[in-house]
């Protein structure tokens, strides 16, 4: 027999992994740097700023509330191919969604969008995840996969140059 006690506080914890402890780091630290950035308007900050101590307290499952941030990155260039990213961070009732992807274009086969993270959890229950970035990570050699990183990183060809120059310093000759 269950205390019905027992089967509440289960109800306001959510159930994650380290894998999910990772995603969840990252999204706080997206939701600090959007407020810090002084990009947003007050009303928006109002939004962020709540969906911010929702995530700053997981595992603990906050107040039901209603809220979404969506984040588009800007259009980046190499060479002829552009990228951009966004990502959508949507609480509904205590149902968390994180959604990450972005639109690619390369001239000679035209543009095309793309999803890296499909996730969700609910307080009690084992957390949603489609794994396409850790499929797309299993199919590419170790350079391949950091070069996708930095990608995802949105970091700019300066940076992404600067440490494929130290990666092939550290390698030693070939």
């Amino acid at each position: 027999m269950t205390d019905k006690t027992d089967d509440y506080k289960l109800q306001d914890r959510y159930d994650f992994s380290e894998q999910d402890m990772v995603l969840v780091d990252t999204v706080r630290h997206l939701l600090v740097k959007i407020i810090r950035s002084g990009i947003a308007v007050p009303k928006q900050l109002d939004v962020v700023t709540k969906i911010s101590q929702v995530f700053q307290g997981l595992p603990l499952a906050g107040e039901a509330i209603e809220a979404t941030v969506c984040l588009k990155s800007p259009t980046r260039h190499f060479g002829d191919h552009q990228i951009s990213h966004n990502w959508t961070i949507e609480i509904e009732e205590q149902l968390l969604q994180v959604k990450s992807g972005g639109y690619f274009c390369r001239p000679e086969t035209g543009g095309d969008s793309f999803e890296c993270i499909n996730w969700c959890a609910s307080p009690g229950y084992e957390t949603e995840a489609d794994e396409l970035l850790a499929e797309i990570h299993s199919l590419l050699n170790s350079d391949q996969s950091q070069l996708l990183e930095l990608l995802l990183e949105n970091a700019t060809q300066k940076e992404i140059a600067e440490k494929l120059a130290k990666q092939l310093l550290f390698a030693g000759p070939v």
